[in-house]
């Protein structure tokens, strides 16, 4: 490779840059569109320039549109301070093209936001729109960004057929080796990014009837084992104790145990399988391998069955096996049949199905002339990042820009800007095999070594750590080429001084000696060597500090202080560890990670304060709330406040009190109340990660309020959601990421694969020595293969291949080499690096960089490289603390003085920081004003508090829940609200004019399916559709009926809101409104409404009323509101009788309800409808109980309908609805 010349470099061909980290590589691009807009005079739209995110989409436009414009800057000066800009202008000027050049660049940053500056997915959707009948892409498709939760819909569907009628025992041993819900998601996840991936799988699924026959061998043994059991249980117990045995295995209080396991194993319900973890030591087989020297074993018929039992689990766990490999296989094939309909059904597409049509349009024979009209549209190209490739984005490129076409002599040139080195988002789909195979199609390739972030003595450190091995980053096509301080880069230094001695070299490499066991020297465990490393970080970081403070330790002029600092970790769990010890210590740190919300403790400490406020008299419910971190009280302070009888009853009604708030005024204000009146605030504050925890809880109020409201959950509902996301198996979402909190002058505690792209002064890497973790049968095992690894393949067989398994194992190791790399170069002054003699540390960076003496690597000789690798991880773990210690001082020596090695510090006593907040005296300002405490958003719900059950949002009926006890069921629609919700969204979707029967049955198992119901439901919802839609309605005032079915898509509204000025609105008011128009207009309501008024309790509100009328259409020029009734009135059809469904609404208050929805309808036809009149255009309201409508019994059943009078919705008009003062003028001339 040639170094760069970004002045000089030719603007032609496939070009190739690898960009060490830390040369300015999104400089070089910003200085090639520089070049490419004034030497190749392109307009801004003709420079393709595509990135992997977002935020480096704009970062790129900024950089991009900053080094126009210097330059155009530079053009009037003559000269400029940056010396590629200064050599630039020159040039131009010795070539007379200045004016050219100004004339191009204004006209570039004239029109800079029509520059095609994307993400790879930008790219794809903007050719594909602009290509649609090329790529025969479809139009208006909706772009969703959450597609596990329809991936997961499907899977729950495949769960549900395969596994809720299948043989307990194999259900059960799913269960046990994580084939679940959860195991599958997982897989799913795992590979869901690598959409072309193949499927090893050996043996196939064994023969029905040879599982039966197992199962029911195993079954009669079981049986027989526990007749047996009864019989004889003593006496098994007296010889497993009778002396013969080894002590070691037998001895009395294991044998206790065993006893005791074997009692739960049989007295259980459910299948026996798979047996208990101890069973084996009941068989005969063991109990001969355990006896003692000179003695005979005991013998009975017990141990023979134990032995007979044991022996038929092991065959039917290798049935089983087989069985549950099958059904991963089968999910795969699932998913990929029935997504594809489900996106093309509902129109929708997610982000990575543009790349994938693209793709495959430019792969068919077609797709030529595609390639072509992209490489018209974009004359040149810069991809960033390229490193982080997938072979479908290679795919695209390739065709597009990469291949070899003679009969095109004006090809684009294309420059492949990356890193292979950096190359560390595999788990993303980033395949560093596809950048390997794209850099052998370039014409020429060039590296940047010049390095402008760190001083030159870490360079030298980190050029010595790679240099220690021949072939650093496993792979030989990925070479490392030393980095070079660049002229004039790092001008600032870290100076350390004072009385305490510190190491000058920049990088640390501390070395955990030996640990002695028995004599011998063993690898140390994690456990172990994690809080002595925890605590020497922390103490570093500490005296760094303390230094800093003292203006003993600087990065130039300046003190260094906390966020000068970061420690980089590789998981989440490691980055709480960190932060733990070092808030311990009473230095202030934040964690940069992608953990969830619902993953953190103050979800699980929520989930409990609200189940004791839903039930507020539960003292057991209460009693785990107190002792919460939000509540924080110890046991002992809650047993003293539970023996004062008046304080743990104050403690009751404050829960009462939060409960009756909740129902009353919704979740918001009761979190409110409860976060003042606890002083949640100030008591998580108090705690050394309190900002942490306080921003987690306010997060969690903030989700758990739009959730409230968006969803129309009430008290329940709420609860039950929050313990649904807190599932660990459920899949997160990206929205409940954890938020930052602030970060000045913190401790930054980030993963190395989100420090990609950043530096920092000092760099801390305690855990860079995790090793390769173990596969297990179960798991699925992915790693390449075919010539030159070109394909992703995916080894589902018992037991994984050998060759597989080495492949995966380099793969793995290489991409940990590549993570260390990652680590090392964030660095600007300083750097530590944590090594030793670890348990499992055999397969990380630091084993194969320092100690590897077998590189070899030869996959067409599969047993002589596993031969190879099992020996290094053997040979590694044999080696001893010298041998360790003359390895690394071969790498120091190389490196010149700018590598210490030195043991893991002893941390002394850590010196806290003190607390520099400013100390003046603070003031309060006097509050004046009088606050209208009455005025609110209200709705029906809140105004029938009290008597009926109230919820925020859209008001729906909510009943107990049930579930079938007998085939004949299914038949009829359990109530319940999951049901109404099922109902309500159902017609909410559905075409009325619908007669597509195949359409519909779709529809209906998609329904079903969404919200947890069994698809034996499908002919009892179908049949109630059915009935609902065939219904004759009449009553509108023109003689005339229709039928639902009669209504076309663009004459309704569902679930239409709305929201009207109220005036102050007390019970009693109210009840006289309606007394009045009573009199007015007779019989509007049944005598006994009246009484009901009584029962209302809302206090005086004024402000708005809001609400959700579930459909509204017009037809025949009328328009009406219809309400959808789910509620559950009782099997007998009388019920539902005219009669009955008067007493109903009267009870329910929907009579309230309905004159409140008729009202917002009036108002809105009354100033958006010229000429409107109530005798002609209000057609009526309808309230439809949806249980109860069968035609054959007659068109009233099920149905109230009522059709107010101009008069009666004047009246509700001038009663409720506050006027705008334009209003009140008319009224007042009128």
């Amino acid at each position: 490779m040639k170094p760069f010349d970004l002045l000089n470099a030719p603007l032609q061909g496939r070009n190739l840059i690898e960009a060490n980290a830390g040369t300015g590589k999104t400089y070089a691009i910003s200085g090639l569109f520089l070049r490419l807009i004034v030497e190749h005079a392109l307009q801004v739209g003709e420079i393709l320039v595509m990135t992997y995110t977002v935020a480096a989409t704009e970062e790129l436009k900024d950089r991009i549109r900053c080094t126009l414009s210097r330059a155009l800057e530079a053009l009037g000066h003559g000269r400029v301070e940056d010396l590629f800009l200064d050599s630039f202008v020159r040039r131009l000027a010795e070539d007379d093209r200045t004016n050219s050049a100004r004339r191009r660049l204004a006209t570039a940053l004239r029109d800079f936001d029509e520059a095609a500056i994307f993400t790879i997915h930008g790219f794809c959707q903007r050719t594909l729109q602009e290509n649609a009948f090329e790529s025969h892409s479809t139009f208006n498709a909706e772009l969703i960004t959450e597609s596990e939760k329809i991936t997961d819909l499907i899977l729950q569907d495949f769960w549900r057929r395969h596994f809720y009628e299948a043989q307990p025992e194999l259900v059960a041993y799913a269960l046990e080796t994580k084939n679940n819900l959860a195991g599958y998601r997982s897989f799913l996840r795992q590979i869901s990014s690598h959409p072309d991936i193949r499927i090893v799988l050996e043996p196939p699924a064994p023969n029905h009837d040879i599982v039966e026959e197992e199962i029911a061998a195993y079954r009669r043994e079981i049986s027989k084992l526990r007749d047996s059991w009864k019989e004889c249980r003593e006496t098994v117990c007296s010889l497993l104790r009778d002396g013969s045995l080894n002590g070691k295995v037998y001895g009395e209080y294991q044998t206790d145990r065993y006893v005791d396991e074997l009692d739960v194993f049989l007295e259980r319900g459910g299948p026996c399988f798979p047996l208990p973890k101890n069973f084996e030591k009941f068989t005969a087989g063991k109990l001969s391998r355990s006896c003692r020297k000179g003695c005979v074993p005991p013998k009975h018929h017990f141990f023979e069955i134990c032995q007979v039992i044991n022996d038929l689990e092991k065959r039917l766990k290798v049935v089983l096996d087989s069985i549950l490999l099958s059904l991963k296989k089968e999910l795969l094939q699932t998913i990929h049949a029935e997504l594809p309909a489900f996106k093309t059904r509902r129109n929708i597409l997610f982000f990575d199905d543009l790349l994938l049509r693209l793709r495959d349009a430019l792969g068919r024979p077609e797709g030529d002339l595609l390639a072509a009209a992209i490489r018209r549209k974009y004359r040149a190209a810069l991809i960033d990042e390229f490193q982080d490739t997938d072979p479908v984005q290679y795919a695209i490129l390739q065709a597009a820009f990469l291949c070899n076409r003679p009969e095109e002599s004006d090809k684009p040139p294309i420059f492949l800007i990356g890193d292979p080195k950096q190359a560390i988002y595999s788990f993303r789909g980033a395949d560093i095999f596809a950048y390997m195979a794209a850099a052998k199609q370039v014409d020429a390739a060039y590296t940047l070594q010049e390095n402008w972030r760190s001083a030159p003595a870490l360079l030298n450190a980190v050029n010595s750590v790679f240099h220690s091995h021949p072939n650093p980053f496993v792979y030989e096509a990925i070479s490392f080429m030393d980095s070079k301080p660049a002229p004039g880069g790092q001008k600032e230094q870290l100076i350390l001084a004072g009385p305490d001695e510190w190491d000058p070299a920049p990088l640390q490499l501390w070395v955990i000696p030996d640990h002695q066991k028995g004599g011998k020297v063993k690898p140390l465990g994690k456990g172990h060597a994690t809080p002595g490393i925890l605590q020497a970080v922390t103490a570093e970081i500490s005296h760094l500090l303390d230094a800093g403070r003292k203006g003993m330790a600087l990065i130039g002029n300046r003190r260094i202080e906390a966020g000068d600092v970061a420690v980089l970790v590789r998981s989440n769990r490691e980055a709480r560890l960190i932060q733990q010890a070092l808030l311990e210590g009473s230095i202030p740190a934040v964690m940069h990670s992608r953990d969830n919300l619902f993953d953190s403790l103050e979800a699980t400490d929520m989930d409990l304060l609200l189940r004791a406020i839903e039930v507020p008299n539960d003292e057991r419910r209460l009693g785990a709330a107190m002792m919460t971190s939000l509540l924080g009280l110890s046991i002992g302070a809650l047993y003293r406040l539970k023996i004062d009888e008046r304080q743990w009853e104050n403690c009751l009604q404050r829960f009462r009190n939060y409960h009756r708030q909740w129902q009353e005024a919704g979740f918001m204000r009761m979190m409110r109340s409860l976060l003042r009146i606890e002083d949640i605030r100030s008591r998580l504050l108090s705690q050394p990660d309190g900002e942490r925890r306080l921003t987690n809880v306010l997060h969690l109020a903030e989700v758990l309020h739009r959730e409230s409201l968006e969803r129309n959950r009430g008290m329940r509902g709420l609860i039950r959601w929050l313990a649904e996301q807190r599932d660990p198996g459920k899949m997160r979402s990206d929205e409940h990421q954890l938020r930052l909190e602030s970060d000045a002058r913190a401790v930054r505690i980030v993963t190395i694969h989100k420090s990609k792209g950043l530096e920092y002064p000092v760099v801390f890497c305690p855990f860079v020595w995790e090793g390769a973790k173990d596969v297990s049968k179960n798991d699925a095992l992915t790693c390449h293969g075919g010539d030159e690894n070109s394909f992703l393949l995916c080894d589902l067989g018992l037991p994984h291949q050998a060759l597989h398994e080495l492949r995966a194992y380099r793969e793995g190791l290489a991409e940990r080499v590549r993570l260390l790399y990652v680590a090392l170069t964030r660095a600007k002054h300083r750097c530590y690096l944590v090594w030793g003699h670890f348990n499992g540390a055999g397969g990380s960076a630091p084993a194969y960089l320092f100690h590897d003496r077998t590189s070899k690597w030869d996959e067409n000789n599969p047993e002589e490289a596993i031969a190879a690798a099992a020996s290094f991880r053997n040979f590694y773990n044999e080696l001893t603390g010298p041998e360790i210690l003359r390895d690394l001082d071969r790498i120091a020596d190389s490196a010149h003085g700018s590598i210490s090695i030195a043991d893991l510090p002893v941390p002394t006593a850590v010196t806290p920081l003190p607390n520099e907040h400013w100390k003046g005296t603070l003031s309060r300002r006097n509050f004046t004003r009088k606050l209208e405490q009455s005025w609110r958003f209200t709705s029906f719900s809140s105004l029938v508090f009290g008597t009926y059950v109230p919820q925020e949002g859209a008001d729906r009926d909510r009943e107990e829940e049930y579930r079938p006890l007998k085939s004949s069921d299914w038949q009829v629609l359990p109530p319940g609200t999951q049901t109404g919700n099922l109902l309500h969204e159902f017609l909410e979707q559905l075409d009325f004019k619908e007669r597509d029967e195949m359409v519909l049955q779709q529809r209906a198992s998609e329904a079903l399916s969404s919200h947890g119901f069994d698809s034996r439901w499908k002919t009892a919802l179908l049949t109630l559709i059915r009935n609902v839609l065939a219904l004759s309605l009449s009553g509108g005032g023109n003689g005339q009926s229709f039928r639902l079915s009669d209504i076309c898509c663009g004459d309704r509204i569902s679930e239409l809101a709305f929201y009207f000025p109220l005036k102050r609105l007390t019970r009693d008011n109210l009840r006289i409104l309606f007394q009045e128009i009573s009199r007015e207009d007779p019989g509007m309501v049944p005598d006994s409404w009246d009484l009901e008024m009584e029962r209302l309790s809302f206090s005086s509100v004024r402000g708005w009323l809001r609400g959700f009328i579930d459909l509204v259409f017009v037809i025949d020029g009328r328009y009406y509101l219809l309400d959808w009734k789910s509620n559950f009135l009782g099997a007998d059809p009388s019920g539902y009788s005219p009669e009955a469904l008067k007493s109903v609404m009267v009870r329910k208050h929907y009579i309230l309800q309905y004159h409140l929805y008729a009202l917002a309808l009036h108002a809105y036809l009354k100033q958006r409808l010229p000429g409107y009149r109530v005798e002609r255009h209000f057609g009526g309201i309808y309230y439809l109980f949806l249980r109860g409508i069968d035609p054959s019994r007659g068109e009233k059943t099920g149905v109230y309908f009522d059709r107010p009078s101009e008069a009666r919705l004047t009246a509700l008009y001038d009663g409720l609805i506050e006027k705008n003062p334009a209003e009140r003028r008319n009224a007042d001339v009128a």
